[in-house]
């Protein structure tokens, strides 16, 4: 599905599907599943079904079916602009210096 160009309502259907693929191919029931999310059974029941939910039962979710790492691919850290990237450069070390001699050791 390309979410660009798809609507709300499509998108949760298609959300909820995923999640209950997920559930499915662990082989556990929507009870079992709510439980080790933390949510009520009514939320997988109705996130399923291509209902909204809130973010925190569709993290729930997400950690349940070892997905939760996708979750950072929907908001990736911000590069640094141009501006901060010209500023760090001139603070960049760009030779090495010299070793230290301790005449201590000769």
């Amino acid at each position: 599905m390309d979410f660009l160009f798809a609507g709300d309502r499509d998108i949760l259907k298609e959300l909820g599907s995923r999640v209950r693929r997920a559930r499915l191919e662990m082989n556990i029931s929507q009870l079992k599943f709510a439980l080790q999310a933390g949510v009520a059974i009514g939320v997988v029941q109705n996130f399923e079904a291509g209902k909204a939910c809130s973010l925190k039962s569709f993290i729930r979710m997400l950690r349940v079916t070892h997905n939760l790492a996708n979750l950072a691919l929907l908001v990736p850290e911000p590069l640094p602009s141009p501006i901060e990237v010209a500023k760090m450069s001139g603070k960049q070390r760009r030779r090495a210096g010299a070793a230290k001699i301790n005449k201590d050791n000769l």
